[in-house]
């Protein structure tokens, strides 16, 4: 089984990196917490994050120097937390070169889609590896459906079906495994490299919305059918 990945809070508000660390827990992280100290550097590199994230609450005159030392040992992706004014003075110079900031008070789903988002860009490889080949191919044809992987296009019955980037993957990993059953679990390693923590409903959601772009009845659903607990079920003969 895949380790989940593990992300390193650094920071001295330990009431926001209890909570922080609790919410991503239930989303199927690792998650340690650091607090800003002399050894930082020693327990960045003994622990190895996938992704770190630098709170300098209050804003310190040194902040400065403590992201140097989390560069020091760890070349990974780095995600700041600030407050708006924050980006103007102490650590403006500091935000510009994090791969990434969340704005205060956090917000804990829009953190959560930038650790997704950087996560994907710096450990791709690891995300997808799992990809069957059909997922390759340039074009999948069911009945009057067409998904062009190239081009990221879907079209169905003759007319250009707008989907989101989420919805997208979604439906290709759903074909791509034609005529099997995807639980959420298998379907939130594929698509974002962690598992399923029992709670979250995105998947529902995207699946609700690309029935309703799909024209599908939501009372019945007969192309992208859930089979109640075992997950979703892309039929390949239900498109013409």
């Amino acid at each position: 089984m895949n380790q989940p990945f593990h992300l390193m809070l650094v920071g001295n508000d330990q009431r926001l990196s209890k909570f922080l660390k609790h919410y991503l827990q239930r989303h199927g992280y690792k998650t340690t917490a650091a607090s800003q100290q002399q050894g930082l550097s020693a327990k960045i590199n003994c622990e190895r994050p996938n992704l770190v994230i630098f709170d300098p609450s209050p804003p310190l005159p040194d902040t400065e120097t403590l992201y140097q030392d989390i560069r020091a040992a760890y070349q990974g992706p780095v995600i700041l937390l600030t407050d708006q004014e924050d980006c103007q003075q102490a650590i403006g110079e500091t935000v510009l070169r994090a791969d990434g900031y969340v704005n205060k008070p956090i917000e804990p789903q829009t953190l959560l889609a930038k650790i997704r988002t950087l996560l994907k860009r710096f450990r791709g490889d690891w995300c997808h590896k799992k990809a069957p080949e059909c997922q390759k191919k340039p074009i999948m044809h069911f009945g009057g459906l067409f998904i062009s992987n190239s081009s990221r296009k879907v079209v169905y019955q003759q007319e250009t079906i707008n989907l989101s980037s989420t919805e997208f993957d979604l439906l290709t990993l759903l074909a791509s495994h034609a005529g099997q059953i995807l639980d959420r679990d298998t379907i939130n390693r594929l698509l974002h490299g962690i598992p399923y923590d029992g709670l979250d409903r995105s998947v529902d959601v995207a699946v609700s919305r690309l029935r309703k772009k799909l024209g599908g009845d939501a009372n019945t659903p007969c192309r992208i059918k859930t089979v109640w607990g075992k997950g979703y079920l892309f039929v390949p003969d239900a498109w013409d």
